[in-house]
């Protein structure tokens, strides 16, 4: 049987209007019990959404209980608060708590992961993670420390060249950004690697060769085109030099002013800096849409880097595996953002239901699974 033929596309049937109902609800029982609906209120934003995504003619469900979510968090809280004073009293440092939390962090997101893979089905078949303690403290700790040690060496070399006015260092910065993109891009392929190669459907595993230089070379591009795209804005007057003019001297050197701290805190209300109200209008609409454009640009191309990957291996007596196909496009998730931002900007945040459905309805209609689904039985 031809699987390209079995193309499977899932679809969301939830209202923003009914969705509404169950968020304000939730958001007022929060505020009055002081956050302890916030599990219960977990459970019902989780469930409405599950139940109304379909694939296949089937729904899925998610069967957590709020009980014991509440009593996992209030452990959380009372372990951090005990040990947070116990180390203090020996160690008098303010960083001990927020060390305990980021030690404690892998833990706290692996048994997330594995809870909420655990409390949803499909076809009455439980999904699960498999993925270790260890590996997660190697992705999450071990990367992101080598890139914070990029990000340091950045700011050391920075400074070293900063003075040096001319094109070489220009260039040696714009590469040095473009360093820390490609570690940043490192530090993600390998979470996707984990969590995605962890997840398991019944005993079916989910499986991806996900290859960590797509990641390097795709933000590697995204500097090379945010980089040029920024200076130009400082150079046409489109971005405030004030807010940038510290330590840009070595990408701009015929540009830009030193300015000390007062002199440049005198200068917005006596040279013009704040009263230039293209600038006070262009800045936060400018950085908005980069930052749009930026997350809706990696969004696309990594999600359907990821599903393209994908599959869903199975036995030989259970059939073929099982492929996914992901269609997003820049255009329309770039839309979808900037009309999901302005519809809650502009309705005082009460638009966010609707923002969440959009995006929802979007994600699923743009969501396949390639393969004879009749061949899952309800019961494993």
């Amino acid at each position: 049987m031809n699987q390209k033929a079995n193309s499977n596309v899932m679809h969301f049937i939830g209202q923003g209007r009914e969705f509404f109902d169950i968020w304000i609800v939730n958001i007022i029982l929060s505020i009055i019990t002081l956050g302890f609906y916030t599990p219960w209120a977990k459970v019902r934003k989780k469930r409405y959404f599950y139940n109304n995504t379909f694939l296949y003619s089937d729904n899925f469900e998610y069967h957590a209980d709020p009980k014991k979510i509440l009593a996992v968090r209030l452990s959380v809280i009372i372990f951090m608060v005990v040990a947070t004073y116990i180390v203090s009293i020996y160690i008098r440092n303010y960083l001990v708590g927020p060390l305990i939390f980021i030690a404690i962090l892998p833990s706290l997101i692996l048994y997330k992961t594995k809870s909420d893979a655990e409390m949803t089905s499909y076809r009455d078949i439980r999904f699960s993670f498999n993925g270790t303690l260890e590996g997660l403290f190697k992705v999450l700790i071990g990367r992101a420390l080598v890139m914070f040690a990029s990000i340091v060496g950045f700011i050391i070399v920075f400074t070293w060249v900063r003075y040096d006015a001319d094109l070489k260092a220009f260039g040696f910065n714009l590469l040095a950004f473009g360093i820390i993109f490609s570690s940043y891009g490192w530090f993600i392929s390998g979470l996707y690697k984990y969590f995605v190669n962890g997840y398991q459907y019944g005993n079916k595993k989910f499986a991806a060769d996900i290859k960590g230089q797509y990641f390097n070379e795709l933000y590697f591009k995204v500097c090379l085109v945010v980089a040029p795209v920024f200076f130009a804005l400082i150079f046409f007057g489109l971005i405030p030099l004030g807010l940038f003019s510290f330590g840009l001297s070595a990408f701009l050197p015929e540009l830009m002013l030193d300015y000390y701290p007062y002199e440049l805190l005198m200068s917005y209300y006596y040279d013009g800096f704040i009263p230039n109200f293209v600038e006070i209008i262009t800045f936060p609409v400018v950085f908005l849409i980069m930052i749009f454009g930026i997350t809706s640009y990696t969004t696309v191309v990594i999600r359907n880097y990821v599903f393209s990957q994908l599959q869903l291996e199975v036995t030989e007596q259970d059939g073929p595996t099982f492929e996914f196909t992901s269609t997003l496009t820049f255009k329309e998730l770039l839309s979808l953002t900037i009309y999901n931002f302005a519809l809650q900007f502009f309705t005082l945040g009460l638009g966010r239901p609707w923002a969440m459905i959009n995006t929802v309805r979007y994600m699923t209609k743009n969501t396949a699974v390639i393969g004879d689904l009749s061949k899952i039985d309800k019961v494993d």
